[in-house]
């Protein structure tokens, strides 16, 4: 048997560097993406969270206005709303509630809207030490407004507008802004 010569079959040493190179190459770039989706994809499930954290809070504090007992005017003005929620006025209570803004005191320089008995007529005697922080500490509320206006359908019926505005905390690539804007036509008071 003779073996004629230049016919070998195989890689050489040189193409199984330039291929084994190429495929270090893909498969660090293909790494890199994963890595970066991952980071993104656990960034935004974070802020999901937390806004729907914020949405909820909103929305119990829409339906307490919407269901609770008439707001009289006055009560809900600048940063807080002092009325009587739909569970205490459903159980014949007259006890109100006072939603407001107020400054952390865990010295994080942070705000957050706090949920209060209220001892007088309005938010006034809602405080801190009173209180109870309805949102998540990683929530920075920069403004609470409430708003009260006569009610298009007449009677002692009010509608509400609120305003919260903030940032969500983290990294500083995880800091997010929002603003949520919502209005309440109270059902009760004929």
């Amino acid at each position: 048997m003779k073996l004629k010569k230049g016919k070998t079959k195989g890689f050489t040493l040189i193409e199984m560097m330039v291929a084994v190179s190429i495929f270090v190459i893909v498969a660090f770039i293909v790494t890199t993406v994963l890595l970066t989706l991952s980071a993104s994809f656990k960034k935004s499930q974070k802020i999901r969270l937390l806004m729907d954290n914020m949405n909820f809070s909103v929305q119990s504090i829409a339906l307490g206005l919407r269901e609770g007992a008439p707001v009289i005017a006055g009560d809900c003005s600048g940063d807080g709303c002092a009325f009587v929620p739909v569970d205490k006025w459903v159980s014949g209570s007259s006890d109100k509630v006072c939603y407001k803004k107020l400054d952390r005191e865990d010295g994080s320089n942070t705000s957050s809207i706090f949920s209060c008995p209220v001892l007088g007529g309005n938010c006034g005697t809602c405080d801190i030490s009173s209180g109870q922080d309805i949102l998540s500490k990683s929530i920075d509320i920069k403004k609470a407004w409430f708003e009260i206006f006569p009610s298009p359908m007449g009677g002692k019926r009010r509608a509400i507008k609120i305003v919260v505005a903030g940032v969500i905390n983290g990294r500083p690539s995880e800091r997010t802004d929002f603003a949520i804007q919502t209005a309440v036509t109270q059902r009760t008071g004929g």
